[in-house]
């Protein structure tokens, strides 16, 4: 609270906004034809969607999209978006195989394919970091 002649005011010491809509990710969902799944359990706020094979998992604060889902050549892969916005995530949703050029992405044996460039850049001294740097 902050206070200054007489009056006492309210101030939040952060204001959080996550990256992506879950109100509008659901809606997006159900106008393509996917399933809402039930996230109550995860840890970190997401959404996820399933239609026939494909599986999408939003990260809501990071804005992160997992797509988990069956490619005609190379089998089951997923691929890892970061940074989406809300219009990149409607697109998502129509394409799941889309890719936005911010991410990797691993085959059925879990190879990374294409990584990407790691948030840190060259300040990056992690050395399980899975992205180029």
């Amino acid at each position: 609270m902050i206070g200054f002649s007489g009056v006492m005011i309210a101030v939040p010491l952060h204001s959080h906004t996550d990256a992506l809509d879950r109100s509008r990710l659901d809606s997006f969902a159900l106008s393509y034809g996917y399933e809402i799944l039930d996230t109550s359990s995860s840890t970190a706020p997401m959404a996820s969607y399933r239609r026939n094979a494909v599986r999408l998992n939003f990260w809501l604060s990071t804005g992160t999209v997992g797509s988990y889902l069956q490619h005609p050549r190379q089998g089951k892969t997923q691929l890892f978006r970061r940074d989406v916005d809300m219009n990149e995530a409607r697109q998502i949703f129509e394409t799941p195989r889309m890719h936005t050029g911010r991410g990797y992405h691993t085959t059925g044996g879990g190879a990374s394919q294409s990584r990407g460039p790691c948030h840190y850049g060259d300040r990056c001294y992690r050395a399980d970091c899975w992205f180029d740097h």
